[in-house]
């Protein structure tokens, strides 16, 4: 996916004002940018966020969810709650990103189940400089419209030219 024209200018207000004067490998955001290093910039904004914010991925394997069980948690459920678990982990990917997903971790193995807390983590991910830039709350959920895209020197190019 590549990224709208707003946000290339998002993307270049960052380098050139927001973030102008911080400090990486030595020079500041500016200074690369002036310099012409395309990828020494994409490498910056691949970096995990100074900020740690924990986006919601859109994507979650079912396998790392079934990775996140502990197994006497889920033996001690109703067979009501394991057959929610069943119906949850039947394809082959679930969107973390949606409020009813995250609502039914819990509702399945209760708040203060430390499977939840697995199913929380296995379903999150750091934010990167890049994804932070567009990142929005609802809530106390944190997502991002370009979730996993890399910045690439190409990219950085094409900032240039907005």
């Amino acid at each position: 996916m590549a990224l709208t024209v707003g946000q290339m200018q998002t993307l270049k207000t960052d380098i050139t004002v927001t973030r102008a004067s911080a400090v990486y490998l030595g020079q500041t955001l500016l200074q690369w940018w002036s310099g012409g290093a395309d990828g020494i910039l994409a490498a910056f904004y691949n970096q995990q966020a100074a900020s740690l914010i924990q986006l919601w991925k859109p994507v979650v394997l079912t396998d790392a969810l079934v990775n996140a069980l502990v197994m006497s948690e889920f033996l001690s459920l109703t067979v009501a709650r394991q057959n929610g678990w069943f119906v949850m982990t039947q394809p082959a990917t679930v969107d973390a990103t949606k409020a009813r997903v995250r609502q039914n971790f819990v509702d399945i193995f209760g708040g203060g189940a430390t499977t939840t807390a697995n199913l929380v983590t296995a379903s999150q991910k750091a934010a990167t400089y890049l994804e932070s830039l567009f990142t929005s709350v609802a809530g106390t959920a944190f997502t991002s419209p370009i979730f996993g895209e890399t910045a690439t020197a190409t990219l950085i190019a094409d900032v240039r030219g907005v």
